[in-house]
């Protein structure tokens, strides 16, 4: 049984580990294009921003519903993607809340399985999650501490440039060589920038992301 939703229907999806022994941190609010971008490690298990994800918090419109005998499937889109979401057993509305988990099979297609699903109680709601997703991303991967980064461990240009790195990567391509240069230009002059850069790359603690010109902490 397949249909479409009549209105769009904004809903929350959330993650509650039963394993007691597999829970790990809080809820973590995270958008649809977090959740296709997650690290697979394996079917169950998933990493974003360098931590393994067990309760996450989603909100996006019910697109579609298709129903069968044994689950009911959601499509949602949040404006960053679609994900499917799947319900085992068979609901009494289509406004209930979802608990459940991120999976994917065959290290691929990531999805949601779930146990119910709830409507939104009002649009600033919306607003408030997406906040909480970028406040929570940003977090994650600008406040590591100085022994994360090794840097006590480091003489001084290493720790300058590795800390240019991490306060230059504003977006997920990581920091642009050239405005980290600029953030040392009254520390260090550009060829030992360039020669502490290599030395990291060489050694495994800095990786190139979309170009030879963005870097990015390991």
């Amino acid at each position: 049984m397949e249909g479409m939703c009549s209105r769009n229907i904004f809903v929350l999806i959330s993650r509650r580990q039963k394993n007691k022994e597999r829970f790990i941190g809080t809820i973590r609010p995270i958008t649809i294009l977090q959740a296709k971008r997650a690290q697979i490690i394996d079917d169950i298990t998933h990493i974003i921003d360098r931590e393994e994800i067990n309760n996450v918090a989603l909100i996006g419109v019910v697109r579609s519903i298709t129903k069968s005998e044994m689950y009911v499937n959601y499509i949602i889109d949040d404006g960053t993607g679609v994900i499917t979401v799947r319900k085992f057993g068979i609901l009494d509305t289509e406004d209930t809340e979802i608990h459940g988990r991120l999976r994917s099979f065959n290290n691929q297609n990531i999805n949601i399985a779930a146990n119910g699903v709830s409507a939104i109680q009002g649009y600033n709601q919306i607003t408030f999650h997406l906040l909480d997703c970028i406040h929570t991303h940003l977090s994650k991967n600008r406040t590591r501490t100085m022994n994360e980064l090794n840097i006590n461990e480091d003489n001084a240009d290493v720790a300058n440039v590795k800390k240019a790195i991490l306060e230059c990567s504003s977006t997920e391509s990581g920091a642009y060589i050239h405005s980290i240069i600029v953030y040392l230009n009254d520390r260090m002059v550009e060829s030992d920038i360039m020669e502490v850069i290599n030395d990291l790359l060489n050694r495994g603690d800095v990786t190139c992301t979309k170009d030879d010109y963005h870097l990015k902490l390991v």
